[in-house]
């Protein structure tokens, strides 16, 4: 294990930046493919309509918004998953330099406050 020269509170700083970089861009991936959901969902309610006018026969055309609706569920879902763990490292973070900069009351204040307000 190499011996760097960085201290712990810069240690920290880059790994919460690191963690922001990373909650921030699934937190963007989170908005794309909430985005293309609603756009498959939209375009097979048009299927479906335009397929009821026409006849019976093409109703098989309806399986592919269904199909990529499910991939695009299982996808998100990953994604939301890998952003809570991202938003929950930043948090750790957060709470470890206000530790070792010494604004730890401040911190068991913010936590309190959150429990209250989800009690309420």
């Amino acid at each position: 294990m190499p011996i760097t020269s960085k201290t712990p509170l810069s240690q920290y700083k880059e790994w919460l930046e690191a963690h922001r970089s990373i909650a921030n861009l699934y937190a963007h991936r989170d908005v794309m493919l909430a985005n293309f959901r609603l756009l498959i969902f939209i375009a097979g309610i048009g299927i479906a309509v335009s397929l009821f006018r026409i006849g019976a026969e093409y109703v098989a055309w309806l399986g592919l918004p269904f199909l990529l609706f499910g991939i695009l569920i299982v996808i998100h879902d990953r994604v939301l998953k890998k952003k809570e763990r991202a938003e929950r490292a930043v948090e750790f973070y957060e709470k470890g330099l206000a530790r070792l900069e010494g604004n730890s009351m401040s911190v068991k204040l913010t936590t309190l406050r959150v429990i209250f307000t989800a009690l309420v």
